[in-house]
């Protein structure tokens, strides 16, 4: 069978992002009580990025890139793999002041 340049063209592996109720994701990051838990980068005074020293906000960037990916996909069924975003990191840091 003659394949779609197209699809011969997109990278391997296809990654599905599940798109989840904000309570598993931004409601945790926007919760948060120190501004530099659950992110991986903020702004100082002057608009300059700065990168935290901690891994709370590991799997927020790791959903951004995702999101952002070539690899991504909006059909499942041709994905490669699943990425159930869920900032767990974000919830915990509530409770590690």
């Amino acid at each position: 069978s003659v394949k779609d340049p197209v699809e011969a063209m997109r990278p391997r592996p296809l990654i599905y992002v599940y798109e989840m109720p904000s309570e598993f994701t931004t409601h945790h990051w926007q919760q948060r009580i120190k501004d530099l838990k659950c992110v991986l980068r903020y702004y100082n005074h002057m608009n300059h990025t700065k990168w935290s020293d901690n891994l709370y906000g590991a799997e927020v960037a790791v959903h951004e890139s995702l999101l952002a990916s070539p690899h991504r996909t909006t059909n499942p069924e041709e994905a490669d793999f699943f990425f159930v975003p869920i900032y767990g990191g974000c919830y915990m840091s509530r409770f590690t002041g």
